[in-house]
């Protein structure tokens, strides 16, 4: 079959995907609150005044909003209008949000306690860039986590997820995220990083079909086939579908998959650099687009977003990783 002749895939996180991105990426709550209790320990292990935690990515706030929960003041950076606008209606306490780019962050030098960067990194144009910004922000003792979710590459999951990557690169060949391969802990080392500890938060497992998995990702409600233009989306399926009919010979089948979600810890102990601060310890001369800059999320009667399953799909057991790092800058 002919590659397709669009040679890029659009990263932007905007209204194609940002109402379905809660039912693409949540975790369970028990899960959602284990991660948010075990984050907050690694960067305020003892009881005391809240931490301040920027997040790089925030997307819909699914792991914002358990850091909040447990106590932490945590701010929330994204490109994306559409994804903040859904974190927004959640009304958080302790959340705050900006529309920014995370190459260049509009906060002054050590301004937080943590930096948490979670399925985000790869799609910078220039890794350096965003570690090194990160690190800039932190506070003397801060900490740099990098948020990962690891899936069984045996299961059922697991499989379709590594077949889906590969078909994409067959069509597409380079398609990869920008910055799929970096290595941003290199990169943190060479900034004086030292790793800490790997933390595992939460651990559940899920229970999927071929079947159900094909579905979703013809759907594009599974987290990696939203992207897929509609050029690429039927040659990935087609090619997906007969590749699964040899792998399983039931298709109806579930079986149980584990994932493990991961982040990396640095700690920083640079020198203070204050910059004049606006309102909410923001810079005066940055503005932003959501509400002004860094305006803190007002509660919202509606509540908080509801993760959503796609059929066939059992939540029950699965791990949350974070990895720790000292930094010496």
């Amino acid at each position: 079959m002919a590659q397709s002749s669009v040679s890029k895939l659009d990263y932007t996180f905007d209204a194609r995907v940002a109402g379905q991105y809660e039912g693409q990426r949540a975790h369970p709550a028990a899960v959602s609150d284990a991660i948010g209790a075990a984050i907050a320990a690694v960067v305020m292990p003892v009881p005391g005044p809240s931490v301040s935690i920027l997040e790089l990515g925030v997307g819909t706030g699914r792991m914002a909003r358990p850091l909040a929960q447990h106590g932490c003041d945590v701010w929330g950076i994204d490109l994306s209008r559409d994804m903040l606008e859904i974190t927004r209606e959640t009304g958080t306490d302790g959340l705050h949000l900006c529309q920014a780019d995370m190459h260049r962050l509009p906060f002054p030098d050590a301004r937080f306690d943590a930096v948490l960067a979670v399925h985000v990194l790869h799609l910078a144009t220039d890794v350096r860039t965003v570690v090194t910004e990160a690190v800039r922000t932190l506070r003397a003792g801060g900490w740099f986590l990098q948020g990962r979710d690891w899936l069984d590459p045996e299961s059922v999951a697991g499989k379709f997820q590594q077949q889906l990557r590969r078909t994409v690169l067959e069509l597409r060949p380079g398609m990869a995220p920008p910055a799929a391969g970096s290595r941003p802990s290199d990169i943190l080392a060479e900034l004086g990083g030292v790793k800490v500890r790997d933390v595992i938060a939460a651990e559940w497992t899920t229970t999927a079909s071929p079947a159900a998995v094909l579905a979703s990702i013809a759907a594009k409600t599974h987290a990696e086939s939203w992207i897929l233009d509609d050029d690429l989306l039927p040659q990935v399926v087609a090619r997906l579908t007969r590749w699964a009919e040899q792998e399983w010979s039931d298709l109806s089948q579930a079986s149980r998959s584990t994932v493990v979600s991961t982040s990396p810890c640095f700690r920083a102990t640079g020198a203070s650099r204050p910059e004049p601060q606006g309102q909410h310890g923001c810079p005066r001369a940055v503005a932003c687009e959501l509400t002004n800059l860094c305006a803190k999320i007002e509660p919202a009667a509606a509540g908080k977003i509801g993760g959503r399953q796609a059929p066939g799909i059992r939540y029950t057991n699965n791990r949350h990783v974070v990895t720790g790092f000292k930094s010496r800058l």
